[in-house]
Protein backbone atom coordinates (compact mmCIF):
# COMPACT_ATOMS: atom_id res chain seq x y z
CA UNK A 1 0.00 0.00 0.00
CA UNK A 2 2.90 2.53 0.49
CA UNK A 3 4.04 2.32 -3.32
CA UNK A 4 0.87 3.89 -4.34
CA UNK A 5 0.76 7.22 -5.78
CA UNK A 6 -1.57 9.37 -3.51
CA UNK A 7 -0.63 12.52 -5.36
CA UNK A 8 -1.53 10.94 -8.92
CA UNK A 9 -5.41 11.72 -8.77
CA UNK A 10 -5.37 15.35 -7.85
CA UNK A 11 -2.85 16.69 -10.24
CA UNK A 12 -4.35 14.55 -13.35
CA UNK A 13 -7.68 16.04 -12.45
CA UNK A 14 -6.35 19.20 -11.98
CA UNK A 15 -4.50 19.45 -15.19
CA UNK A 16 -7.89 19.85 -17.49
CA UNK A 17 -8.82 22.76 -14.84
CA UNK A 18 -5.33 24.71 -15.50
CA UNK A 19 -6.09 24.27 -19.09
CA UNK A 20 -9.57 25.91 -19.12
CA UNK A 21 -8.06 28.74 -16.89
CA UNK A 22 -5.29 29.17 -19.54
CA UNK A 23 -8.05 28.94 -22.80
CA UNK A 24 -10.70 31.77 -20.34
CA UNK A 25 -7.41 34.15 -19.78
CA UNK A 26 -6.79 33.69 -23.67
CA UNK A 27 -9.85 34.00 -25.51
CA UNK A 28 -11.11 37.65 -23.77
CA UNK A 29 -7.08 38.88 -25.05
CA UNK A 30 -7.70 37.43 -28.07
CA UNK A 31 -11.22 38.95 -28.81
CA UNK A 32 -10.15 42.62 -27.38
CA UNK A 33 -6.97 42.58 -29.82
CA UNK A 34 -9.44 41.21 -32.85
CA UNK A 35 -7.36 37.94 -32.87
CA UNK A 36 -4.85 36.75 -34.78
CA UNK A 37 -6.21 38.13 -37.81
CA UNK A 38 -5.05 41.62 -37.22
CA UNK A 39 -1.65 40.58 -36.39
CA UNK A 40 1.26 40.78 -38.13
CA UNK A 41 2.49 37.40 -39.62
CA UNK A 42 5.38 38.47 -41.57
CA UNK A 43 7.88 41.59 -41.84
CA UNK A 44 8.19 43.73 -45.35
CA UNK A 45 11.33 45.76 -45.94
CA UNK A 46 9.09 48.01 -47.95
CA UNK A 47 9.97 52.02 -47.55
CA UNK A 48 6.91 53.43 -46.39
CA UNK A 49 6.03 57.33 -47.51
CA UNK A 50 5.11 59.14 -44.80
CA UNK A 51 2.51 61.29 -46.86
CA UNK A 52 0.55 58.50 -47.10
CA UNK A 53 0.86 57.30 -43.49
CA UNK A 54 -1.96 58.21 -41.21
CA UNK A 55 -0.92 56.53 -37.61
CA UNK A 56 1.43 53.58 -36.32
CA UNK A 57 1.43 51.43 -33.83
CA UNK A 58 4.00 48.71 -31.92
CA UNK A 59 2.56 45.03 -32.22
CA UNK A 60 3.74 43.89 -28.81
CA UNK A 61 0.79 41.81 -27.55
CA UNK A 62 0.88 38.56 -26.00
CA UNK A 63 -1.75 37.67 -28.94
CA UNK A 64 0.51 37.96 -31.64
CA UNK A 65 3.80 35.93 -32.07
CA UNK A 66 5.96 38.53 -33.71
CA UNK A 67 7.56 41.68 -32.54
CA UNK A 68 6.53 44.64 -35.11
CA UNK A 69 5.90 48.39 -36.29
CA UNK A 70 2.56 48.39 -37.71
CA UNK A 71 2.02 51.38 -40.51
CA UNK A 72 -1.79 52.15 -41.25
CA UNK A 73 -1.77 53.74 -44.50
CA UNK A 74 -4.48 56.74 -45.15
CA UNK A 75 -6.13 54.08 -47.29
CA UNK A 76 -6.47 51.49 -43.99
CA UNK A 77 -3.90 49.42 -45.41
CA UNK A 78 -1.19 48.09 -42.80
CA UNK A 79 2.06 47.38 -43.35
CA UNK A 80 3.83 45.16 -41.30
CA UNK A 81 7.80 46.75 -40.56
CA UNK A 82 10.87 45.56 -38.47
CA UNK A 83 11.04 47.40 -35.06
CA UNK A 84 14.78 47.95 -35.67
CA UNK A 85 14.77 49.91 -38.37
Amino acid sequence: SHHMCLNCRPTMTGLPFILVLLVAVLVPMASTHGGTSNCCLKIKNTRVNQDRLKSYYIQDTPSCTLKAVVFVTKKDKRICGNLRD
